[in-house]
């Protein structure tokens, strides 16, 4: 379940010990960025919860399959436009393509992904309102790039599940 509010202030190094060696880049970012991210769905969440998915997309088997596989397909695609913003610094597209990635991965079972997903959208909004000072922008940029490349490593691994299921219930 959620952290006790104890543990929440890092004083009792719950999350250094938590957190995997490459995760390094974390520490990068303001520590008040870690305490502002979601909740959201908890690590031991399976990647794919294919009961999950079904129930989005109304228990029918062949419409779940079509739309995992064509996340599947549309992947590279995506991933390469959500980098190519990245680097371009282009807040605006990056933004579009993480809220679609959100999304559509919760709507196919994937809580995790879509959790983190989330977080990359809530960061680059900041980054194009113009309600944000300049300090909360730059804080925001560097959560996005402490965490794209954790999530998209995430989406890759969503995917390679899905495809993996696909293949499992081909033609059932």
């Amino acid at each position: 379940g959620p952290e006790p509010p104890a543990a929440r202030g890092g004083a009792t190094g719950i999350e250094e010990t938590a957190a995997p060696a490459k995760d390094a880049a974390k520490d990068a970012a303001p520590p008040a960025k870690e305490t502002t991210k979601p909740a959201g769905a908890p690590v031991t969440a399976p990647l794919l919860d294919v009961a999950l998915g079904m129930k989005y997309n109304g228990n029918m088997t062949d419409i779940y399959k079509t739309v995992l596989g064509m996340f599947c397909r549309l992947r590279p695609e995506k991933q390469a436009g959500m980098n190519e913003n990245l680097g371009a610094g282009n807040w605006k597209d990056y933004t579009t393509l993480v809220h679609a990635l959100k999304s559509t991965s919760l709507s196919l079972g994937g809580a995790r992904l879509s959790e983190e997903a989330k977080a990359l959208e809530t960061a680059g909004r900041k980054c194009i309102s113009a309600d944000t000072s300049e300090e909360e922008k730059e804080a925001a940029r560097q959560y996005i790039l402490a965490h794209h490349e954790g999530t998209m490593a995430l989406y890759d691994a969503f995917a390679a599940e899905a495809e993996r299921w696909l293949k499992e219930n081909d033609g059932t």
